[in-house]
């Protein structure tokens, strides 16, 4: 076995916070020799130090050891967790519930985990008789809803599903902004829009810097689904300013989105600027030039229509509309000194 000296000098460093000292003094020493203290404080500074694979090397022994306690297995189901292993992550930390963890952080990781794999709800049970209401945690899980007719009783989501662990961790006292997020999205998913989008206003001052584009981006989401297209575009363009790279891209689809929307209300000069906005951000596409001159020659604007459909010919030389939009330009030409393009025969919709 290390000598006591080691360790105890890897304990002055842990309490000192130099983490590269402890893993230094003890990670030459094979694990098996190691003492349960002597592991923790290993895995511990490997964590700290964001080595994780180390630091879930050294908990797993720990965590199969009969000396293990639950802090180990919650440890240990947190690493798998940032590594995304969202089944692992869900079983080690089950494990340290069911040896007595409790607390706000359990209830929150195991959230987040069931939630990542959507796992929102589980599987729902039927009780004819609970002893909470609607909203409220019973002794097999929370409570979602009355059943509807002709079943009686309430539909209880099981413990293993991330709804429970969100209402068990706000009751502990939890409020972070990811946590609500997860409440936010399943509200979202049960059709329950307006109660997710009042969620993510209270929370949008909240959210970390890092996070705020994709943030932005499901709330553009959010917003579109409820039907406001301009509260879409205009979130979707604060994604697009924080992260260009991720969301820049999604620019374009989002104006044509609107411009859609715009069009199916009969709102042609919202539609036209939503097309302008898409060509802004995409201007090699040869359908959104077709789709503005279209628009803007039944908005009487006919010399502006042909420019876009000679920029139509430009990007595509072999448009299916290729002679009709040539022809169209030329007898416009022929005609512009007309009066007026109302008077113009040409002023019709292609």
């Amino acid at each position: 076995m290390p000598s006591a000296d080691m360790v105890g000098r890897a304990q002055a460093m842990a309490e000192s916070g130099d983490h590269a000292g402890v893993i230094a003094t003890l990670a030459t020493i094979p694990l098996e020799r190691l003492a349960t203290d002597g592991k923790r404080m290993l895995a511990q500074a490997y964590a700290r130090t964001d080595q994780r694979g180390e630091a879930r090397r050294v908990y797993q022994a720990l965590a199969e050891s009969p000396s293990a306690v639950p802090s180990d297995h919650f440890e240990l189901g947190v690493l798998y967790a940032r590594d995304q292993r969202w089944g692992l992550a869900i079983e080690s930390l089950e494990r340290a519930e069911s040896q007595g963890l409790s607390g706000v952080r359990l209830h929150e990781e195991l959230a987040l985990a069931h939630a990542a794999i959507g796992n929102h709800r589980g599987t729902p049970l039927l009780r004819r008789v609970v002893d909470a209401a609607p909203g409220q945690l019973c002794d097999e899980g929370y409570v979602w809803k009355a059943a509807a007719p002709p079943q009686e009783g309430y539909l209880i989501c099981p413990k293993a599903s991330a709804i429970y662990h969100v209402v068990r961790a706000r009751q502990l006292g939890a409020d972070s902004p990811q946590l609500e997020r997860i409440r936010a999205d399943i509200f979202s998913e049960s059709g329950d829009l307006a109660v997710a989008l009042a969620i993510y206003r209270s929370i949008e001052p909240r959210i970390p810097g890092d996070q705020q584009a994709e943030f932005c981006a499901r709330f553009a989401e959010l917003l579109l689904a409820c039907g406001d297209v301009d509260g879409y575009v205009q979130k979707l363009r604060e994604a697009a300013r924080r992260d260009r790279h991720r969301y820049g891209p999604t620019l374009a689809a989002a104006y044509g989105r609107a411009a859609a929307e715009r069009s199916m209300a009969g709102d042609l000069d919202g539609y036209i600027r939503n097309l302008k906005l898409a060509i802004e951000s995409s201007p090699g596409s040869a359908e959104l030039h077709y789709r503005l001159g279209n628009a803007l020659w039944e908005a009487g604007q006919l010399a502006e229509a042909a420019g876009q459909w000679l920029t139509v010919i430009e990007l595509d030389p072999q448009h299916p509309d290729r002679e009709r939009l040539l022809e169209l330009v030329r007898e416009l030409s022929i005609a512009q000194d007309a009066t007026s393009a109302d008077e113009h025969p040409l002023a019709r919709q292609p």
